[in-house]
């Protein structure tokens, strides 16, 4: 019996050592992607610190025209934010106030008992006509004096100034125009004074609403570009400044986008800068008009709640600022580095 491995032996112990020679540099080969990768995103990371500290270390040199610069972009953020508030709110305050639409039938002060009731009758065979509720003018009277605080009206006047009104709920999804046909026929019945839909200053109010809404808008949109106009002025300024620094970084190879960088940063600071400037300005703002907003929330004796900037427009202001920054530093960039020569 022979000691030496035989020729398949050998073999599979030839294809073996290859297999591990492959699979040994393909490892190393690995590490070292590994290692070039990571010595690149650290390379980068460091690169995008120390510019970010550059910008930030230049904008310091010169305190009082940076923060000038920045409560101006707050400003251009100011504007269309309070607009949104307005807004919001006054949408709130409508719609807490809708309801279900209400016509009041006023009704004549020699109205009978029999008439009345012969026209509550009348009304309740209407199909979108929920309910009917009939309220004197005693107790009109009494209700108006409860809400205003006023009392002694009769005393004064010698009558009772307020008529009797029939009250009618209407179904929330009548259309409009079939509204305005049931107040032209209500006002034709007899013992019917006038006849009123409740709701149509909420509608006006809501239409008036929309139209601010849209005009906000195209105001956001005319301030967003003078935002980014002020940024990128503001950046072609500090490059004209270091004009002769420019060149010399170009001059030794520095490529457009190292130069760029810093640039970059100072426009993301201003934007994101004037965005916070911005949220605390509407605080401030809010903070001054609370007083006057809360005694008239009460003389209404609504369940109105004040909406306040909240994590949505600060994200959103916040995210504005950066995109404004960055378009406007690299148009800047993009424009004035086109007249400094390559190395």
């Amino acid at each position: 019996m022979s000691l030496l491995p035989s020729k398949e032996e050998r073999n599979k112990l030839t294809g073996r050592n290859k297999t591990r020679k492959v699979l040994d540099r393909e490892l190393v080969k690995g590490v070292a992607r590994h290692a070039v990768a990571a010595l690149s995103l650290g390379y980068l990371v460091g690169l995008h610190r120390d510019m970010s500290i550059e910008a930030f270390r230049r904008l310091l040199k010169a305190p009082l025209d940076s923060f000038m610069n920045s409560l101006m972009i707050a400003l251009a953020f100011v504007l269309p934010a309070l607009f949104y508030l307005l807004i919001a709110n006054i949408q709130q305050l409508g719609e807490g106030w809708g309801g279900n639409p209400k016509i009041s039938l006023y009704l004549a002060p020699e109205i009978s008992v029999d008439k009345l009731n012969d026209l509550k009758k009348a009304v309740a065979k209407i199909a979108v006509i929920k309910s009917a509720a009939y309220i004197s003018a005693d107790d009109g009277l009494a209700l108006l004096e409860g809400r205003v605080g006023i009392t002694g009206i009769v005393s004064e006047l010698g009558f009772n100034p307020l008529p009797g009104v029939l009250q009618l709920d209407v179904a929330a999804d009548v259309p409009q125009n079939e509204l305005h046909v049931l107040i032209d026929g209500f006002e034709k019945l007899s013992g019917v004074v006038r006849a009123t839909f409740d709701k149509k200053w909420v509608q006006r109010l809501l239409a008036i609403v929309d139209l601010l809404e849209q005009s906000s808008k195209i105001l956001a949109i005319l301030l967003g570009l003078a935002i980014w106009l002020v940024i990128s002025n503001t950046i072609g300024l500090c490059i004209a400044a270091r004009k002769n620094e420019i060149q010399v970084v170009k001059l030794v190879g520095g490529t457009d986008g190292f130069i760029m960088l810093p640039f970059l940063y100072m426009g993301i600071i201003y934007g994101v800068a004037g965005a916070c400037l911005a949220v605390v300005i509407l605080w401030l703002v809010l903070i001054a008009i609370m007083s006057p907003i809360m005694n008239l929330i009460e003389l209404y004796a609504s369940a109105f709640e004040l909406i306040v900037p909240g994590a949505s427009m600060c994200f959103v202001l916040l995210l504005s600022g950066f995109i404004l920054g960055v378009l406007g530093a690299l148009v800047s960039c993009c424009r004035y580095l086109r007249e400094f020569p390559s190395s």
